[in-house]
């Protein structure tokens, strides 16, 4: 019976391997990049001493982007928050932690 198991099993394999090998079998793949931006050169890189010396003021936002920005981190921290925060309410808590003890005694 354990050599009927192995060669179903083997059989079963076999099968699938043939199915993924077939030209049907593996999707097209298409570039998403261009043909410019494949033979783009590389970025240059910027001397630390430059990134360094650049100060903060310079960057100009509006104040629409900056509150925008604000809003956003308020309602990540707040959502970061309620993610700290229990999973279950303290009356399941309390059903929970009883059903637990009546359990084991």
């Amino acid at each position: 019976m354990s050599r009927i198991r192995h060669i179903v099993v083997l059989c079963v394999t076999a099968t699938t391997l043939i199915g993924c090998g077939t030209e049907m079998g593996f999707p097209k793949i298409e570039s998403s990049f261009t043909v410019e931006s494949r033979n783009a050169p590389w970025p240059g890189f910027l001397p630390v001493d430059t990134i360094l010396a650049v100060d903060p003021a310079d960057f100009e936002r509006s104040q629409a982007d900056i509150r925008n920005l604000q809003a956003r981190a308020y309602r990540l921290k707040a959502r970061a928050r309620v993610l700290k925060g229990p999973v279950l309410e303290a009356q399941e808590r309390l059903r929970i932690q009883q059903g637990i003890t009546l359990s084991d005694g």
